[in-house]
């Protein structure tokens, strides 16, 4: 036992050192367990959706069936994790969903061509595995977090340095993790470590997957096309993140930048409104029971009308009369006033958030259970019905809130619809303060489309079931 005690120790060292050794160092380690991980979800995710077929194919062509998936999705590079953002990866792989039906006649009617099952019953079982899909890949982000986004390096000078690294380190969507910074002075403010130097970039580059180098005018020239990594971007402005997106065009010899406005054309705004009426119809109708439930319970809980209607901002900066259950009491304002008066910190946080953590204007228990579960936003479909909001985009704010922001900000907010759902309510929620509230909004419109509205749609269960951020 002697003899195997520095055997052991020596192991047992080469473990730990391995262990703490930074996950960003070890890029691979973890992104193979999530690529072996998707591929399972996705080979099971097309099991399950082929069972409609079960009784009608041969055991082959199912198996085949639940392949094609991971090779369409392999193909659409779903399983690069840090290549897309998240709006990029739910729009691969609905196009993705759209590709295996044809892929799978091609097969059926090459193998096995006496089952020919319609076309019909093949975009249903792609349309099951693509949510089966899309559940697997957000269990699979939960359990490697670390592994699904691009471990990078930010390289600069000055505030614009760290605050660039804090605003991508709180966006996990953008697929970038940040994991330090060099710059030739440490940054007061920053939050994520100091690497080095500049000059040392080159030695740093190959242990991470990502290089963000954030331009200034006192940052020494780099050549991005000699550094040994994978991937290299640089954010012209240090003042924060581009709004608007961008993509890379080659002219022969020449290359450039083309910025993609969201399209104002009549069509796309015809499309968004009919999307709209195909999902709030049928949602009004199945929730109008639970809509009068509610109502009757608010009603024994509070004396007064269990609908409370108030005066927001909406389109082009008319007012609109937004629909919700009461949460609160009839007397709210009243309460309210009453506590900004006595209690100097809540007024703080109410100039900073336009809410309150512990808001006294709350009906007990049913109030908090309905506003945490954003239930008493279930009359708002009435408002998408009749036009007043879309069923994506900002949130209405009242005129009180609207006031708060900068005028070059509440024009911009005021030439898009406002929305029951929407990018900040899915991201921060109620925990944003009015700087973050700009910020995500003024990203919203910048690159809204029908994809990111309907990845946002998606988003908005969870966020609803999980509660996240909401009072």
């Amino acid at each position: 036992m002697s003899e195997l005690s520095p055997v052991l120790t020596h192991s047992f060292r080469g473990v730990a050192s391995a262990l703490g050794t930074p996950a960003w160092r070890r890029p691979w380690s973890g992104r193979a367990g999530a690529v072996l991980l998707l591929v399972a979800a996705d080979l099971a995710a097309g099991a399950l959706a082929a069972v409609p077929a079960a009784g009608r194919l041969a055991d082959p062509l199912l198996a085949a069936a639940a392949a094609n998936i991971v090779a369409v999705n392999a193909g659409l590079r779903l399983y690069d994790t840090a290549a897309f953002t998240a709006v990029e990866r739910f729009r691969r792989r609905v196009l993705g969903a759209m590709l295996l039906p044809y892929l799978a006649l091609a097969e059926i009617a090459l193998l096995q061509p006496a089952a020919a099952p319609s076309l019909a019953l093949l975009f249903v079982a792609a349309a099951l595995a693509l949510p089966l899909g899309l559940a697997g890949e957000a269990g699979v982000r939960r359990a490697l977090p670390a592994a699904w986004n691009a471990a990078a390096v930010f390289v600069g000078a000055g505030e614009g340095l760290a605050r660039a690294a804090a605003q991508f380190a709180a966006r996990p969507e953008f697929g970038l993790r940040p994991v330090g910074l060099l710059s030739d002075a440490p940054t007061a403010t920053a939050t994520l470590p100091w690497l080095g130097r500049i000059a040392e970039l080159a030695s740093v580059a190959p242990t991470v997957d990502a290089v963000v180098i954030v331009s200034s005018p006192d940052l020494p020239e780099i050549s991005p096309v000699e550094l040994p990594v994978r991937r290299v971007m640089v954010l012209p402005e240090a003042a924060g993140l581009p709004t608007v997106t961008a993509a890379l065009r080659h002219f022969g010899h020449a290359a450039g930048l083309e910025w993609r406005n969201p399209p104002q054309h009549g069509a796309t705004q015809l499309l968004k409104r009919a999307l709209d009426l195909c999902v709030a119809v049928p949602l009004l109708i199945l929730s109008a029971p639970l809509v009068a439930l509610l109502a009757l319970a608010i009603r024994a809980v509070s004396p007064g009308s269990p609908i409370y209607v108030q005066k927001r901002v909406g389109w082009h900066g008319r007012e609109i009369a937004v629909y919700k259950l009461r949460s609160m009491y009839v007397d709210a304002e009243a309460r309210l006033a009453e506590l900004l008066a006595a209690d100097p910190q809540a007024r703080q946080e109410w100039e900073r958030h336009m809410k309150l953590k512990a808001d006294p204007r709350v009906l007990p228990y049913l109030g908090a259970f309905i506003r945490k579960t954003s239930l008493d936003e279930l009359p708002q479909l009435w408002n998408v019905v009749r036009g007043d909001i879309g069923l994506v985009g900002p949130r209405p704010f009242p005129g009180y809130h609207i006031e708060k922001f900068p005028p070059a900000f509440r024009d911009l907010r005021s030439s898009v619809k406002p929305g029951l759902t929407g990018l900040w309510q899915v991201s921060d929620r109620s925990d944003a303060d009015l700087g973050e509230q700009e910020r995500i909004d003024t990203y919203y419109i910048r690159n809204r489309s029908l994809w990111l509205d309907a990845h946002i749609v998606l988003r908005t269960v969870p966020a609803m079931l999980n509660s996240r951020g909401a009072r």
